[in-house]
């Protein structure tokens, strides 16, 4: 009987052990054995160090700490045997609730056309319908935002600058001039002295006034949300010193340019109850608290099968990335922020069989950085080089750069392109820069490597356009520089530059593939593109039962 309690003991004792998770420098292996490992800070991969993880492994991670990957992380998991990501508590966070005033329940207020949920326009469901909410003389002050942010579970708020309604369709607006609410008193913004309830509506109310945009941050109760971090890949710094402070990757911090190191992978991973970093942080680095990110990377990972639950903001966040992104067979769903965010510099992103779901925020938001590579970019990645488009030769490399500046007035440039074959040739164009209103510039694409092939665009221009693609694996472009006159001396301008590139892919150059994927039952829109640049694919996906838009295209070249 003793032999008995004995073995009951070493059992019980295997069962609830530990492993404080060990510092991840150099080849590192965790295994399945040794699961859970529990992290009380920040942990990081520095550049040049491998951590491979065994299928089965959970690793648990205190409130706010991140895993930060700068070298490589293996973690494939197992159909059977997944790897779990997951907070070290018990408290689990499924929902910030927002505050409901006792009089109406039905009240409430979200923020739409921002970046993430804790900026943008002010709206509020009001008499079955999301209205703008608009004001006349805009006296709105930092205690009336931090007011109404509340009332969204966020913590704090201000004003920030706001546009004019001039390009809205005719909706029924709510007037709200000057809440004046006041500290300590008032628990809703319909209670404020200045709010006349209820509010002012109608189809024209908001006719040349202006709308109210707010910036929120941070919880409303931080110390009942006790998510972990999150995984974040990025950059890597060109120092030996191995440190175990976390770095913030910007445009003045030097980068190590090694574009051939191994790629990270993660199949079959769970990531749970994340997205929460410490409140000081937030406003500044947004988009480094979604429970998995990638922030300003050269290499993006390999994602397969990664489902991502309950975290405190975004699901995914891919953030300045300068390549393609790949997410196949993956879950993101019951977020506080967006399910998928995007910010991209290259486009190119696909997302085949992903599941996006129960967002408080749009399922997959998606923003092109149309902005030109810098120096220091440059240096980084050879292939982002600006080549001259009128003295280099034929590339065949891609993808290709071009500066293209007309060398007199009235004068044309040619650039032939071949790629592999079965392939198709995409032009995409960064920026147009004129110095004079009248000057024009013409295009004209061939399908082929001469002028004698088939013509697929000739059109004149004076800003930046939508992108153009050849039928073939051969492509001629033809830029030719135009102006109202000639012979006038501000017609030419040697500082008039076009900044353009070129790609090959299987079709067309899409920004956004979504192929047999779910997006349904998000708080905004299903899918929400800023700034496209070339198209999006959607193609066998249900896009269903969103709360403001299936597809919002908000604007573009």
């Amino acid at each position: 009987m003793a032999l008995l309690h004995l073995v009951i003991i070493l059992v019980s004792f295997n069962f609830y052990q530990t492993t404080i998770l060990p510092n991840l420098v150099g080849d590192i292996l965790l295994t399945r054995l040794e699961s859970p490992y529990d992290s009380t800070g920040d942990a990081i991969i520095p550049y040049g160090s491998t951590v491979t993880i065994e299928s089965g492994t959970t690793l648990r991670f205190s409130r706010g700490s991140q895993l930060i990957v700068r070298g490589t992380l293996l973690a494939k998991g197992t159909f059977d045997r997944r790897i779990i990501f997951t907070s070290s508590t018990s408290a689990l966070y499924y929902d910030q609730q927002q505050i409901y005033r006792k009089s109406d329940s039905n009240i409430r207020f979200r923020l739409v056309d921002g970046s993430n949920i804790q900026n943008g326009l002010l709206q509020m469901f009001f008499k079955n319908r999301w209205r703008y909410v608009c004001t006349e003389f805009f006296r709105w002050f930092d205690y009336d935002a931090s007011l109404t942010c509340r009332m969204m579970g966020f913590r704090n708020g201000s004003v920030i600058p706001y546009r004019v309604n001039n390009s809205e369709s005719l909706w029924y607006g709510l007037q709200i001039d000057h809440p004046a609410c006041r500290s300590n008193l008032d628990e809703h913004v319909l209670d404020c002295p200045g709010v006349r309830v209820p509010p002012r509506l109608g189809l024209h109310i908001c006719d040349d006034k202006q709308y109210v945009r707010l910036q929120c941050d941070g919880f409303f109760d931080p110390l009942s949300v006790l998510n972990w971090g999150g995984i974040v890949f990025e950059r890597k710094f060109s120092t030996n010193k191995l440190s175990d402070i976390p770095e913030i990757s910007d445009s003045a911090s030097p980068v190590f340019n090694d574009i051939n190191q191994r790629q990270s992978i993660l199949n079959y991973v769970d990531i749970l109850h994340a997205g929460l970093r410490p409140e000081l942080t937030i406003r500044h680095y947004a988009e480094r608290y979604a429970a998995l990110t990638v922030f300003d990377n050269l290499i993006n990972p390999l994602f397969d099968n990664i489902t991502v639950l309950y975290s405190a903001s975004d699901g995914m966040n891919f953030s300045n990335v300068g390549s393609s992104i790949r997410l196949r067979n993956s879950v993101s769903a019951y977020n506080r922020g967006h399910g998928i965010a995007v910010t991209s510099r290259y486009g190119n992103v696909t997302l085949d069989n992903v599941h996006i779901f129960d967002n408080a925020g749009d399922g997959v938001y998606y923003a092109m950085n149309n902005t030109e590579w810098s120096l220091r970019e440059q240096e980084e990645s050879p292939k982002r080089l600006y080549k001259s488009f009128c003295e280099t030769a034929n590339s065949v490399e891609f993808p290709s750069y071009f500066t293209y500046r007309p060398p007199a007035a009235g004068t044309c440039c040619t650039q032939a392109f071949s790629s592999m074959y079965n392939t198709r040739l995409t032009v995409h164009f960064q920026s147009v820069f004129l110095a004079d209103y009248r000057t024009r510039y013409r295009i004209e694409l061939y399908n082929g490597q001469f002028d004698m092939m088939p013509l697929l665009a000739n059109i004149t221009f004076n800003r930046t356009l939508e992108s153009l693609s050849s039928f073939s694996n051969e492509l001629l472009v033809r830029l030719c520089h135009s102006c109202d006159d000639v012979r006038s001396l501000s017609c030419w301008n040697q500082s008039d530059r076009i900044q353009l590139y070129v790609v090959n892919d299987d079709g067309r150059d899409a920004d956004v593939h979504i192929w047999n994927s779910r997006v349904v039952n998000n708080s905004l829109s299903g899918v929400r593109v800023v700034n496209l640049r070339s198209l999006i694919e959607i193609n066998q996906t249900i896009i269903n039962h969103n709360q403001r838009h299936g597809l919002d295209i908000d604007s573009g070249a």
